[in-house]
């Protein structure tokens, strides 16, 4: 009988345990990756290989934390309207398969290197597609654009 109510009783304590966990809930600071929204679908822009590719040393200065070339915000949105929309969402605000860009940690925490480098070469293991590679592909120009848009999302 007392076994039984020792077994009864971590039984209990483990259910409790999982409970607890379950769903597992994004740690703070993280947006989750959502599914996406009804009635939204992906545009395919074809098989595409990332590699690594960094912004044209000939337009950054020296420096390892140089700055890269100012985007013109307000073609940055169009550009984001037309590409970036179906996955995160009307203005950044997510709703579909990419995080929410709007009050994004990795967006504030920078440098503008890191962020051109996820908009070039995409994130493997998603669905953020390599638009240096897209077809058509997006010129570093457009990609120096985006950064100042999404940029201007964190304001």
């Amino acid at each position: 009988m007392r076994s039984m109510l020792k077994l009864i009783i971590v039984l209990a304590m483990v259910l409790f345990a999982l409970s607890a966990c379950y769903p597992n809930p994004a740690p703070p600071g993280l947006t989750p990756i959502p599914t996406l929204a009804p009635g939204v679908e992906l545009t395919p822009i074809g098989t595409v290989e990332a590699q690594v590719t960094v912004a044209p040393a000939a337009q950054v200065t020296a420096g390892a934390d140089a700055a890269l070339p100012a985007g013109n915000e307000g073609q940055g949105a169009a550009i984001f309207a037309k590409n970036c929309t179906p996955c995160h969402g009307q203005g950044g605000q997510g709703g579909g398969i990419g995080p929410k860009l709007v009050g994004d940690k990795f967006v504030q925490a920078g440098p503008d290197q890191n962020i051109y480098n996820v908009i070039a070469n995409g994130r493997p293991g998603t669905a953020m597609p390599a638009w240096s590679k897209a077809n058509p592909p997006l010129s570093d120009q457009q990609i120096y654009d985006l950064i100042a848009y999404v940029k201007s999302l964190q304001k």
